[in-house]
């Protein structure tokens, strides 16, 4: 692309929430690859950049405790900086929530945590207007007060800003504080109505939950920043997530899907039941049914001699529910 004589308006490395990117040892230092990047980022014309990372085991050249400090390095803002022209702009990692938010070892040193501000050089970018699309700016360890910076500098050009799957890495930052602070430090509101940006949080359902479903908190905040509306924030539930009823759950592999953030429910007895509701499903959804039993009789055949060692009894049920496709398991979807 770089090299390429024609127009190059984005680069848009998508994942759709799998775990997957552009390898992070790609900034390390000035390679082949990093200059390649730099020069599209050059380029007049470039409007758009959507970042995924692959974090993964990838070396950290002298950074003794994890591999974040590559972020940490030169190379990647000076890059940022060259695209002058940018009015898209999303930055995600491949790290799953449950590794990212379930984690008790985050600690505020320079290892643990992503230094956001010192990475991206949003006052480099006048024209900016999206700040993050899909899952935004997420997957990272960040500070609470750097990120709250970063989202105070942004230009008044941006109308729309999501974060996701943050880890907030002090023991007193959370969501909720988080969204006070926009509101009372920041004060969009003071703005007229139309550049005031839009602000929406992606959270994970839960930490069993199926990749790439996430809940949504969009007009919830948006009444509080604007509105005088209550932090969502602020529930039984804890300060950084949200009562059942509040946000909207999303499904990456089924763009159509939406619904009201409710309790979890077991996927063993959705799927029973499915089963047990023969006319309400058409002949489509019941020929794929019948070739997901077929697969499934086939896994188990295939079922090492390690876990057949274990003891436990695995059927072929059990592998049913493990492999059925995301868009049968959920319960609101028509046939």
């Amino acid at each position: 692309m770089a090299n390429l004589h024609l127009p190059a308006q984005g680069l848009v490395i998508e994942t759709n929430e799998l775990l997957a990117g552009i390898p992070l040892e790609m900034f390390a230092d000035r390679t082949q690859d990093y200059r390649n990047f730099y020069a599209l980022l050059c380029r007049p014309d470039f409007h758009r950049l959507d970042l995924a990372l692959l974090i993964g085991d990838c070396p950290t050249g002298g950074h003794n405790a994890t591999q974040w400090g590559i972020l940490g390095r030169p190379h990647l803002r000076s890059a940022l900086e060259r695209g002058t022209s940018l009015t898209h702009f999303s930055f995600s990692a491949d790290v799953r929530p449950r590794d990212l938010l379930g984690s008790e070892d985050l600690i505020a040193n320079d290892e643990s945590w992503v230094p956001i501000q010192q990475i991206l050089p949003v006052g480099s970018w006048p024209d900016l207007q999206q700040f993050g699309l899909s899952f935004g700016l997420s997957r990272f360890p960040v500070k609470q007060a750097e990120l709250v910076d970063l989202l105070s500098n942004l230009p008044e050009s941006v109308r729309w800003i999501e974060l996701g799957f943050l880890a907030l890495v002090l023991a007193d930052e959370t969501y909720a504080g988080l969204i006070d602070a926009v509101r009372y430090h920041i004060r969009w509101r003071n703005r007229p109505e139309a550049l005031r940006p839009r602000l929406v949080i992606l959270l994970p359902i839960s930490f069993s939950a199926p990749m790439g479903m996430a809940n949504r908190v969009d007009s919830e905040i948006q009444e509080f920043l604007y509105h005088g509306g209550a932090n969502p924030f602020r529930g039984s539930r804890g300060a950084n997530d949200v009562d059942f009823g509040v946000a909207t759950e999303l499904d990456a592999f089924n763009p159509g899907f939406e619904a009201a953030h409710a309790p979890d429910f077991d996927w063993k007895e959705e799927v029973q039941g499915m089963v047990s509701r023969e006319d309400e499903f058409s002949r489509a959804a019941w020929n794929a049914m019948r070739d997901l039993r077929h697969a499934s009789a086939r896994l188990l055949s295939e079922v090492s001699d390690e876990e057949g060692a274990s003891g436990e009894e695995i059927t072929d049920e059990d592998i049913l529910v493990r492999e059925l496709p995301r868009h049968y398991r959920r319960r609101d979807l028509e046939f």
